[in-house]
This record gives C-alpha cells, structure tokens and sequence, in this order.
C-alpha cells in the first residue's frame, strides 16, 4: 500500500571544485617538500633533489626607483643594476651544505622546476662582474653571471668598457 508519493531522494553533496595546475600547495605540504629537499638534497644534476634553492636579496635591496618596483624583480632600465637584469643569484642548500649566503638577508625560496641554471660555483661566484656582450647573453660562448676560461672571448670581467 502506498501511502502516498515517494519523498525526493536527498541532494547531492556540493560539487569540489579541482584545484587550479598551478594552484600552491597547502602550507603544510609546501614546509613537508622544502624539508625533506634539505634533508635528503645530494649532488644531483636535478635541482628538485639536489636541496633548496633560495634567492637572497643583495646589494640591488634599495633599489626602488618606482612606485610598482619590488625588490625580488630583476633590475631594468636606467637602474645603476641594470646590467645584472639578464641573472638572479641563488644559493643551494641542503643537510650536507647548510650555508645559506647571508643569515642577515630575506629573500625566497625559488622552484627548482621553474629555473635553468647557466651555472654554480663552491662560494660567492661575483656574478656581478661577469657581464655578456652585448647584454643578456646572445654571444653563445658567455652565459650571464658565469666565467670560464671558453668564455673568455665573449665575457667581459669587471664591467662594461
């Protein structure tokens, strides 16, 4: 016997919306993936095992020339850095290399799968000496920042002439 009809079935529960490709991780994931770079980071060709690579802020810090200008942009411009536009400086680190640049300094943490690196030194690389000519590295033989003795005909050290 029905009584009657039959009550509607229950709504559905609310639909979860994906999470944008490019969306950051939660926090807590993001601290869990950054420690356990450091603490397992080794000397790897890959950057997302080799340890954490963090971009510090130098000597462009003071830099703000205008309003819209953030000091972790790269120089441009006019700039008195300008000519170090075409590099960001990084340093590597993890348990078994555990010197950051300068434990004064802020600076960021940098995806290591966003970045391509010309090239790394054991110390203080003076990247700011080692300029391509013409600017931004368009002679094959000098990758901006970097100076190896096959460099040495499309670098110039200490400056622009």
């Amino acid at each position: 016997p029905l009584d009657g009809p039959s009550p509607p079935p229950p709504p559905l529960p609310p639909a979860r919306a994906l999470p944008h490709p490019n969306a950051n991780p939660p926090p807590a994931a993001l601290v869990a993936t950054l420690n356990r770079r450091f603490a397992l980071g080794h000397a790897t060709n890959n950057l997302s095992e080799a340890g954490v690579l963090v971009h510090q802020f130098d000597m462009h810090v003071g830099r703000l020339s205008h309003a819209t200008d953030a000091e972790w942009t790269p120089c441009g411009g006019g700039e008195w850095c300008s000519d170090f536009g075409d590099r960001l400086s990084a340093s590597l680190f993890n348990t078994r290399l555990p010197f950051i640049f300068a434990l004064d300094r802020a600076g960021f943490v940098l995806d290591p799968t966003k970045v391509s690196l010309r090239c790394a030194t054991p110390h203080d690389g003076d990247s700011m000496h080692k300029l391509c000519s013409p600017p931004g590295g368009n002679d094959p033989r000098c990758s901006p920042g970097c100076f190896t003795p096959a460099d040495t005909e499309g670098c110039q050290s200490g400056g622009r002439g």
